[in-house]
């Protein structure tokens, strides 16, 4: 923090360098530890972890190939009854005629 006077000018020294506020430290410690100890921790996943993983994807799958197996089915379902009583109509008409 540089010092000024009254007026809002900095103060300067006789050799014309900007006089700094004093902080009144006069001396600092600094303690550089050097016998730090790093610990390095790995997590492993257990095998009956990833075989559940693996489980709970493959149940999702078959779920969802179990859902669109029914929608498929059902549909086909539907068109070939459609078919069959559209057939029978026809056949029932024009044997009447």
């Amino acid at each position: 923090m540089l010092l000024k006077d009254a007026q809002g000018n900095p103060i300067l020294d006789e050799n014309g360098n900007q006089v700094k506020k004093e902080t009144g430290i006069i001396i600092a410690f600094y303690f550089w530890m050097q016998n730090r100890l790093q610990i390095y921790q790995r997590n492993y996943k257990k095998f009956e972890d990833v075989l559940g993983d693996i489980g709970g994807l493959s149940s999702i799958v078959l779920t969802l190939a179990t859902v669109i197996n029914i929608l498929f089915t059902d549909f086909i379902t539907l068109l070939d009854t459609e078919e069959l009583l559209l057939s029978l109509e026809y056949k029932n008409y024009s044997s009447s005629v």
